[in-house]
């Protein structure tokens, strides 16, 4: 450790420990919110598709429609825990 870091008690240095600003926090959550949503239509058509087709009921075609299925439970999950974590840190509410 040299004794700038000693001083702080940490290898992080202060610039990488700023709060972002409220703009940065809104556009995040737009973009968050934004591919969530587009993964989530995407994904939900697959599976429409894939249910409304008897023709494209092959062994391949059930491994993509499990491979859409567990990507669309990721999406729900993963999305909406982002959001609520933008949400917090843009309301303050984080603390």
């Amino acid at each position: 450790m040299t004794s700038a870091s000693a001083e702080n008690g940490s290898l992080v240095t202060s610039s990488l420990t700023t709060r972002s600003s409220r703009s940065d926090h809104h556009v995040m959550t737009a973009v968050v919110a934004g591919v969530g949503l587009m993964s989530l239509l995407f994904n939900a058509f697959m599976l429409l598709v894939f249910a409304r087709n008897r023709l494209l009921r092959t062994v391949n075609n059930w491994l993509v429609a499990n491979l859409v299925t567990s990507d669309l439970f990721y999406v729900i999950t993963a999305s909406t825990t982002a959001l609520l974590s933008a949400s917090c840190h843009v309301t303050d509410d984080w603390q």
